[in-house]
């Protein structure tokens, strides 16, 4: 979602060095998780530094005690991988512009929806399961190559459900944020709930990095490993609805519009740059 130019990267010894916060991210595939670790912190202006996470990097595990990224380090407190515990800890290093509602129902609605796409058996859990799935039934030529492939369906437990169920269950998803979506925007909103940008909105926009890559100058990426994405995508035909794609474009405007204002000018002032409201 961000360019990496955006970002901040620092060697493991400079990163252990300083206070504040920390975030070690995939900088080379376009990981949801790290995409969306990144733009929360970004959204809310908090400042960060970045290691990238390499997985022959025993140096990097050893320091957050995680075998993957992203993790969140903030001074002395534990390190944080899972997707729920970043946006908290988000959530409480800048309190002035919440992505999580106030109200119960919101939160409850909210958090259901942001798991159904981030967490296990959601949406981006499921699209790597028919990512490997088009890998192995290409023998490598589409998707990952073949021994990555393996390494990657021991770890992720492909094999273990009919692949049918990944299919149905990420179209189910993709179904669901487009109706919203529609739903909202005849409330006169952009975004998916609510009028206000939330952690789903940036969790959604994430998403949708492994099956309809960002060009090379939002999402830069080595030839090799575009062409893992873009080869799977021909193959699967992923159907993605032209609302989720449009709403992915105002996320990432803004995420643009938060460099274009003055430092701390305001939540609404960024809202008013990204929406276009001048």
């Amino acid at each position: 979602m961000t360019t990496n130019d955006a970002i901040r990267y620092v060697g493991l010894d400079e990163a252990r060095g300083q206070s504040g916060l920390r975030l070690v991210l995939i900088s080379d595939v376009p990981s949801p998780w790290s995409e969306a670790a990144k733009d929360l912190f970004r959204l809310k202006r908090i400042p960060f530094v970045a290691v990238r996470y390499r997985p022959s990097d025993d140096a990097v595990r050893q320091w957050t005690g995680v075998h993957n990224a992203p993790v969140a380090l903030y001074n002395d407190e534990p390190a944080l991988s899972h997707w729920g515990d970043l946006l908290a800890l988000a959530e409480r290093l800048e309190r002035r512009w919440p992505l999580i509602p106030v109200d119960l129902e919101g939160r409850i609605r909210m958090l259901g929806l942001c798991h159904e796409v981030m967490g296990p058996l959601g949406l981006v859990w499921h699209t790597r399961l028919m990512l490997l799935d088009v890998s192995f039934k290409t023998g490598g030529k589409c998707g990952f190559p073949l021994r990555l492939a393996e390494f990657l369906s021991r770890k992720y437990g492909y094999g273990q459900q009919p692949i049918e169920t990944s299919h149905h269950r990420v179209q189910e998803i993709l179904v669901k944020l487009a109706t919203l979506r529609e739903l909202n925007r005849e409330l006169e909103s952009n975004f998916i709930l609510g009028e206000q940008l939330t952690a789903l909105d940036i969790y959604c926009a994430a998403a949708l990095g492994v099956m309809a890559l960002l060009p090379d100058e939002q999402c830069p990426l080595q030839p090799a490993t575009r062409l893992i994405f873009e080869s799977a995508a021909k193959e699967i035909k992923w159907a993605i609805p032209e609302t989720l794609l449009a709403h992915r474009n105002i996320v990432r405007m803004q995420l643009a519009a938060q460099d274009s204002v003055d430092e701390y000018a305001g939540h609404e002032a960024v809202l008013a740059v990204a929406l276009g409201r001048l």
